[in-house]
């Protein structure tokens, strides 16, 4: 509560990025999370998540942009299933090892040319750069200062 209140700041929020794949989802975590949502008014940020189902219930209910995570080779089989049941994703948070030309243009087929992919955990310059280059929107790193200093 508190400590999540506290990054709901005007600044802030404009810009944050709730990443939840690694958060045990259940429903009654949801319903808590898009009470606080709610609460503070929060509004087009972006979550992603494995639990597709909730993260897209929790976008419908709050007016937040889906990003759906694939994190294994077995997740694009899956997404192009459950899409048609899915609020329309803003993006999706992928691994890093999954990301190549082919995979990207998968993507596109599976939502539109609008949705952004962003790759995840990058943590090494010249990996960045090669995921630059094959185009994806966005990098989620543990040491965003490194990548931040060196990619300009």
């Amino acid at each position: 509560g508190p400590l999540l209140a506290s990054i709901f700041i005007p600044k802030i929020k404009e810009k944050l990025f709730l990443d939840l794949k690694h958060a045990n989802i259940s429903l009654s975590f949801a319903s808590k999370l898009s009470h606080l949502l709610q609460t503070f008014k929060v509004k087009g940020v972006k979550i992603c998540g494995t639990n597709w189902q909730i993260i897209s219930a929790i976008c419908e209910k709050n007016y937040l942009e889906p990003f759906y995570t694939l994190s294994n080779s077995a997740s694009l089989a899956k997404i192009k299933e459950a899409i048609r049941s899915l609020k329309k994703p803003a993006g999706f948070s992928v691994h890093y090892s999954l990301v190549d030309r082919q995979f990207l243009e998968e993507l596109v087929k599976i939502a539109d040319s609008d949705t952004q992919v962003w790759a995840f955990t990058v943590n090494e310059v010249p990996l960045a750069k090669e995921l630059a280059k094959l185009g994806v929107d966005g990098l989620i790193s543990d040491n965003y200062h490194l990548l931040l200093k060196n990619l300009e």
